[in-house]
C-alpha cells in the first residue's frame, strides 16, 4: 500500500506574472524603451510573453486589471495619435480590435399613434366632384 501525500500540490502549471508588482515592472519596461508613437497591442503582448488570451485572462483578475487596462489604453491612445495623419486605416483597425467603435447604435422605444379622419385629404368617396 502507498502512502498518500497530505497536502498535494495544486494541479496545473504555475502563473506566469504570479505578482502584479513584477508584471507592472515588465509593462514599465515595454513602455520606457518604445517610442509613444509605437506602442502596440502585439508587442505588448510579447514583452509579457501572454498571448491575447492570457493577457485577458490576467485583466479578469483584481490584482492585473486596472495594470492591463491602463497599458492598454497607452496603446489605444497611440493609436488615437495616429488618426491624425495621413494613413489611418490601421489605426481604426485596431482600434475596432480593442472595442472601439465608429459608429453609434440608438434604440427607439416607443410608438406613434396616427389619426386620420375620413376627408382630411380630400380623399372621401363620398365628395361629389363635378
Amino acid at each position: 500500500m502507498t502512502k498518500r501525500k497530505e497536502n498535494p500540490k495544486p494541479a496545473g502549471r504555475h502563473p506566469k506574472w504570479p505578482d502584479p508588482i513584477v508584471m507592472q515592472k515588465a509593462i514599465d519596461d515595454y513602455f520606457n524603451v518604445t517610442a509613444p508613437d509605437k506602442y502596440r497591442v502585439t508587442a505588448l503582448h510579447l514583452a509579457l510573453d501572454l498571448t491575447r488570451e492570457g493577457l485577458c485572462e490576467y485583466e479578469a483578475k483584481p490584482l492585473f486589471s486596472d495594470i492591463i487596462k491602463k497599458a492598454k489604453l497607452k496603446v489605444a491612445n497611440s493609436y488615437e495619435s495616429d488618426l491624425r495623419g495621413k494613413y489611418v486605416a490601421g489605426a481604426i483597425f485596431a482600434l475596432k480590435n480593442m472595442g472601439w467603435s465608429d459608429r453609434r447604435d440608438v434604440k427607439v422605444e416607443g410608438g406613434i399613434t396616427v389619426n386620420i379622419r375620413p376627408g382630411q385629404f380630400g380623399d372621401n368617396p363620398t365628395d361629389k366632384k363635378g
